[in-house]
């Protein structure tokens, strides 16, 4: 859980609530982890940006990616 609460989808400005519709459209909802981004617009921006060039067909192996996912997940102590 958070600290503090996610940016509402109708206090954002236009452009995040652009993004919000493509996430939803996309997932089926907005996650929290994106709508806490949100709250600094451009840090919504970039993180949308890079998702975008990582998961685009033909940049790196499947393979590769989980490996690195994974060896991050290591680096950093997460649990899973």
């Amino acid at each position: 859980m958070a600290r503090m609460a996610g940016l509402e989808t109708r206090r954002a400005p236009w452009r995040v609530r652009l993004i919000f519709a493509a996430i939803r459209k996309r997932l089926g909802l907005v996650p929290e982890a994106m709508r806490l981004r949100a709250r600094v617009p451009g840090l919504l921006e970039a993180t949308v940006a890079m998702e975008r060039f990582d998961n685009r067909p033909g940049t790196l192996p499947a393979r590769w990616k989980r490996l690195a996912m994974l060896k991050t997940a290591a680096l950093t102590g997460c649990p899973f």
